[in-house]
């Protein structure tokens, strides 16, 4: 397992990666199919962790992606005064290292991924306001404006006006040249996603939690129409494409015509999706050509969907039941869709099959982290820039991971008990079935590939579980009829593991049976894996 140094600074406020805006180049772009392709698998080159070792935690907050600018990444992190004073900061990182460049404290607390465009970054916070940051002078402020409530809403650039949204309704357009306002816009309900903007139109599009979807002109700022959504929850930025317009509104997906709004299709009438609420901005993918589109979404109940944008039918023989369900938007690749989810799960799978699982990992807080929190996600989409992989994790590390990240040791195993003992005690046990075993499988490198996890007892192969959101392996000896425990004496345990980037391990232990021994309790069965899910 290849142990890297964790860099300090302040905690991340992480979050699902808004689409509507392209953060590292400041213009308006349909959350839409990165321009490169990854080389699958990755293995973690560095990560930058904010809490100092034994420091208290600060609270966790709806999280913010991080934007790629060139060889630096800018962040959005909330950490801890030596006084315990919960603070927010812009950081500037390497992104080479993850070493810090600098930081700037803001007021209140960012829920909102930055917009960076001509050396200004963007930022909106729970004070109300909007700040301008000179990313060339350490983060100073060029100014700042006066939303009429906090915003949890994303700023979005494009041709030089910045577009913000607050909890109170607001719209408010910024000339970012002149760092003057435009305009105002006021909606009945809070404004939380991304606003979208479409040129050819000359419009913009803000979803409403009325909820609504208001179209503004662009130049203005005045309605020139809207179209009522039919569930309340509208987190989720509108998607351009052609000359559609896609909106995510509770558990639709739906589709209408960017230039007047008339009804195209409803996911849930054409029966594609299962009645579960869609998580954030689904993802647009155009194909090569540019005439065809894939829209790739994913719900609460741990599916992943791919559906044609022009038809709204299933792009997948089936849509992909992960094993957790997913707590943020898909980031799609020319090849991958890349997915985070519960328990600092990251997938990667085919964006052709879906099906076919290409990279899966498990992120491990730091251990003064671990000690802290039991339950760690993937909370921001994954961003991909120059081959990287970018992922932040809701404790608080951000982690980077790329196809030339040196990896040359095997996962480690350890912790294995028989029957709740410890191997390494030398115990004997009670050998009546079922006889549990429990082992942990942890690798920071690349990730542990689970088609390679091979358990052998007195040399047979024989069935094991395991479960990814804890790295625990469990097997049990069967019950048969007429029992059979295992015989008095010596028998060999031997686990085998790999790695994504083929690293091996096998470990061998033995132990002792003795049935003279009292049974001891019985142990509670181990915990089920999802039965829906899809094995990869």
């Amino acid at each position: 397992m290849n142990r890297l140094p964790c860099i300090a600074a302040g905690l991340i406020i992480l979050g699902s990666l808004v689409v509507g805006v392209s953060p590292s180049s400041g213009d308006t772009a349909t959350p839409a199919l990165d321009a490169e392709a990854i080389s699958l698998p990755l293995g973690l080159l560095w990560k930058f962790s904010s809490v100092d070792v034994g420091k208290e935690l600060p609270a966790r907050n709806i999280p913010t992606a991080p934007v790629v600018s060139g060889d630096t990444v800018y962040v959005c992190a909330r950490g801890m005064t030596a006084e315990n004073v919960p603070t927010t900061s812009v950081y500037a990182l390497s992104l080479e290292t993850g070493e810090k460049l600098w930081d700037h404290v803001l007021e209140g607390t960012v829920f909102g991924t930055p917009a960076l465009a001509d050396d200004t970054l963007w930022v909106s916070d729970s004070q109300g306001y909007l700040y301008a940051l000179d990313v060339r002078n350490q983060g100073r402020e060029r100014s700042r404006f006066q939303l009429g409530t906090s915003s949890r809403c994303s700023p979005v650039i494009h041709d030089g006006v910045v577009y913000v949204g607050d909890d109170g309704g607001l719209v408010l357009a910024v000339d970012a040249k002149a760092l003057q306002e435009k305009w105002r816009f006021q909606a009945k309900g809070q404004v939380k996603a991304p606003i979208a903007v479409s040129p050819e139109n000359k419009y913009v599009y803000v979803s409403s939690g009325e909820p609504r979807l208001h179209v503004l002109h662009m130049a203005t700022g005045a309605e020139a129409w809207n179209y009522p959504m039919p569930e309340v929850s509208m987190e989720s930025a509108p998607v351009l494409w052609d000359r559609y317009l896609y909106i995510a509104s509770g558990k639709r997906l739906i589709c209408i015509t960017a230039s007047q709004g008339r009804y195209q299709w409803d996911s849930m009438r054409m029966g594609i999706t299962t009645g579960y609420p869609i998580i954030g901005t689904p993802t647009l993918a155009p194909d090569e050509k540019g005439k065809e589109a894939r829209l790739y979404f994913c719900c609460e109940d741990g599916t992943v969907y791919a559906v044609n944008a022009r038809t709204g039918r299933l792009a997948w023989k089936a849509p992909v039941k992960l094993d957790r369900v997913a707590t943020c938007a898909p980031t799609v690749t020319r090849d991958a869709v890349l997915i985070g989810a519960q328990n600092g799960l990251l997938y990667a799978v085919s964006a052709n099959e879906g099906s076919k699982l290409l990279w899966k990992y498990r992120a491990v807080p730091p251990a003064d982290i671990t000690a802290q929190t039991t339950a760690v996600s993937i909370a921001s989409s994954p961003v991909v820039s120059d081959g990287r992989v970018l992922v932040l994790a809701d404790e608080g590390t951000l982690l980077c991971f790329s196809p030339a990240a040196v990896d040359v040791a095997p996962p480690e195993v350890k912790d294995l008990k028989v029957r709740d003992v410890a191997i390494e005690s030398q115990t004997p046990v009670y050998g009546m079935p079922p006889l549990p075993f429990t082992a942990t499988i942890v690798d920071e490198g690349s990730g542990i590939d689970e088609s390679k996890i091979v358990f052998k007892l007195d040399g047979e192969v024989v069935p094991h579980q395991f479960v990814a959101r804890t790295g625990e392996l469990f097997y049990k000896t069967p019950v048969t009829r007429p029992i059979r425990p295992l015989a008095d004496g010596v028998h060999t345990i031997s686990i085998t593991v790999a790695d994504w980037m083929g690293n091996t391990l096998t470990r061998e232990w033995v132990f002792r049976v003795d049935h003279r021994r009292i049974p001891v309790p019985k142990v509670q069965d181990s915990p089920a894996a999802n039965p829906d899910a899809i094995n990869f």
